[in-house]
């Protein structure tokens, strides 16, 4: 019982306090009362990956790698598929965030092998929008759209994500920067409005990276005319005004990395 409360107070102090501070010690505690108990491998596992994630949220990248690939080698010994698809989308978002996109793309297509494998088609659909996320870091502005699309889509088809409407609002803000990109401002504040006040709502924030990713683009937009509609915007009502706006992949040039 001290274990799962120990793991929940992470949680809650990572996802909803934004303290990666009292996170870190939560979970370092949950570790070390793990490893004394038997038969808890899965949560010494967990355990490290949210460990990893809080050097990343920090954004301490090399450290975040090196703890994840670690633990990705430990998972390969013992065969476990299960472990490795953990791991792998994780590492390949920290690898996207360092800048080195070739070798994200290929540990996301690993992670889609093992998806597969295990039969896991809403692991499989939430590598759309890491893709998609790749895809904006590096200016390819059609194909994240097309991808952003796919992941809300595939969404719908499953019946919503592990996260539920977390997942929702992070493809909403991929096509939000999306739009920015593209020029669309009031369709962009609009749909970033309504992930703003998902969030709130929600109770929940997103990772670091992934705010940084969409604030760079969007924070110019917020407390306008058009964000303050958005933010009147349920999810679905956003997701309707994502499908009522012109794809904007059909329109101009890819920005260059």
């Amino acid at each position: 019982m001290r274990l799962d409360a120990l793991r929940a107070a992470g949680v809650i102090a990572f996802w909803v306090l934004a303290d990666t501070a009292l996170a870190d010690e939560r979970w370092s505690q949950a570790l070390t009362l793990a490893q004394e108990l038997p038969d808890t491998e899965e949560i010494v596992s967990w355990i490290e990956r949210m460990r990893a994630g809080v050097a990343w949220d920090r954004g301490d990248l090399e450290l975040a790698l090196t703890l994840l690939e670690q633990n990705l080698a430990k998972a390969r010994e013992k065969g476990s598929r299960t472990q490795e698809a953990d791991f792998l989308p994780i590492i390949g978002a920290v690898l996207g965030d360092l800048g080195r996109f070739e070798e994200a793309q290929s540990v996301v297509r690993q992670a889609e092998e093992v998806y597969l494998e295990l039969g896991d088609h809403v692991g499989v659909a939430g590598l759309l929008g890491q893709r998609g996320d790749l895809a904006l870091d590096r200016g390819e502005l059609s194909k994240a759209a097309e991808l952003y699309y796919e992941y809300l889509e595939a969404l719908d088809r499953l019946g919503g994500g592990p996260h539920g409407d977390r997942d929702v609002a992070y493809g909403l803000a991929g096509l939000a920067s999306v739009l920015a990109e593209r020029g669309h401002d009031e369709d962009a504040a609009r749909t970033w409005g309504a992930v703003c006040a998902a969030e709130e709502a929600l109770g929940f924030r997103m990772i670091a990276s992934d705010r940084r990713r969409h604030e760079k683009r969007l924070v110019p937009l917020e407390d306008t005319r058009s964000w303050i509609k958005g933010r009147a915007l349920t999810l679905e009502e956003a997701i309707e005004l994502a499908w009522s706006i012109a794809d904007p992949s059909r329109e101009g040039d890819d920005v260059e990395s």
